[in-house]
């Protein structure tokens, strides 16, 4: 049976799992909200002139959670004995560079150290793709809000944090993003030396699409395969991104076929299918955010090295933009009308409401939008033209639709 992190036997602490501290200061001429080149940067790398920056850490307990208000810690989730072993935990170990308030607010949320949920089957595979390097595959059929995969991260990071350094007055904003990928990247070689190696290994093995705008391979392996866990860790100023080893393989395509949540209370994130997939079907994952233009979705596409070339972004768009961009309204529109239909008197009621209802909801799941808040609206929508209609059977089946695509997106 598996247990929860928390209820293992406590063992005497080794050196290697205490927690580590970084000062850290602002840098006052930093721009705010100021992003990090990709692609090609000319002169990437710390600036001539600029004196390298040594960092200081302080071992400390593990399990203390009464630190200063923004200081940075390292740490291991779950927390690491002198005889704990890499395979103690199936799921996974994470690494931690957070601030002292978020560990603490992670150690307090209600049920921390729960067993991450676990699927009962293996239902992926990671293989070659004929034109994407690796990518996961569904090895059954899946049903939309089945559990595919639990896992922890390898690492959990901010983005970035601004160090204690010293920087000329004399450099410009991209010298600055660079005395600071440089800078973080000394951190965060201290994160990764504390994986097991196994953990390590698998860091190191995953994509890196930036090579050449001065990110270092680790902070390059993490803005490339990063999942965002903002609103998730409890600290306004630093956004924080966790990658993982077999989401990493994820491959995208702005029709996306799975959906991920991060799960604090297990420390760990749940692939679940958001729709139907077949078996040795890919699964897919959007990078992007897709309710937007074709031509907005290139753009953020950019800083991972690739142009997507699903049905969606190829050919004439002007059809499949105009469906993501107003999705809700339609919607909405669509729901209107329902509601009127329903008001007619039965004899007066034909099937007209039904098929444009079943049409729209065609083009919302070709375009992979079922993460949209309004796909269960009509969805119920549906279901109630089918029950006035008397045809239970489907009305029923609709219903069933709307609790999976709850299980899917708000589990």
């Amino acid at each position: 049976m598996k247990r929860g992190f928390l209820n293992r036997a406590k063992a005497k602490k080794a050196l290697s799992s205490t927690t580590r501290v970084v000062h850290n200061t602002p840098i006052d001429d930093y721009p705010r909200g100021t992003k990090f080149s990709y692609g090609k940067v000319a002169d990437a790398g710390p600036p001539e002139g600029y004196t390298e920056h040594q960092t200081f850490t302080k071992e400390m307990n593990a399990e203390r959670l009464d630190h200063p208000e923004g200081r940075l810690l390292y740490t291991t989730i779950p927390a690491q004995y002198s005889n704990s072993s890499y395979d103690d935990e199936p799921i996974g170990w994470s690494e931690c560079l957070i601030t002292g308030s978020v560990k603490r607010q992670i150690y307090e949320t209600p049920e921390f150290g729960r067993a991450p949920p676990q699927s009962d089957r293996v239902s992926f595979r990671i293989r070659p793709t004929p034109d994407m390097g690796l990518g996961m595959f569904a090895t059954c059929s899946l049903k939309m809000g089945d559990l595919i995969l639990s896992e922890r991260p390898l690492i959990v990071t901010p983005v970035v944090a601004r160090p204690d350094v010293q920087i000329p007055r004399s450099f410009t904003h991209e010298q600055i993003r660079q005395v600071i990928l440089f800078e973080w990247e000394k951190n965060l070689e201290i994160c990764v030396d504390r994986m097991f190696p196994e953990n390590r290994k698998a860091f190191y093995t995953l994509a890196n699409a930036h090579t050449e705008d001065g990110s270092g391979p680790i902070m390059g392996r993490i803005r490339t395969n990063g999942y965002g866990v903002i609103e998730k860790l409890y600290d306004k100023e630093l956004a924080h991104l966790a990658v993982c080893d077999k989401l990493s393989y994820i491959n995208h395509s702005c029709r996306p076929n799975v959906t991920q949540d991060f799960d604090v209370a297990s420390f760990s994130f749940q692939l679940r299918a958001s729709r139907d997939i077949k078996p040795d079907e890919q699964l897919f994952y959007s990078y992007c955010e897709v309710d937007s233009s074709a031509t907005d979705r290139k753009r953020q596409l950019a800083r991972y090295g690739f142009e997507c070339i699903c049905a969606s972004c190829s050919g004439d768009t002007a059809n499949s933009d105009y469906i993501r961009m107003n999705v809700d309204a339609l919607i909405s529109q669509n729901k209107i009308e329902c509601e009127a239909w329903t008001r007619k008197p039965r004899h007066l009621r034909d099937d007209s409401v039904l098929r444009s209802s079943l049409d729209l909801l065609s083009d919302v799941e070709n375009e992979g939008l079922h993460s949209s808040d309004s796909y269960p609206i009509l969805v119920r929508s549906i279901s109630e033209i089918y029950t006035q209609l008397g045809d239970m059977e489907d009305a029923k089946s609709y219903l069933h639709r709307q609790e999976a695509w709850k299980t899917a997106f708000k589990a």
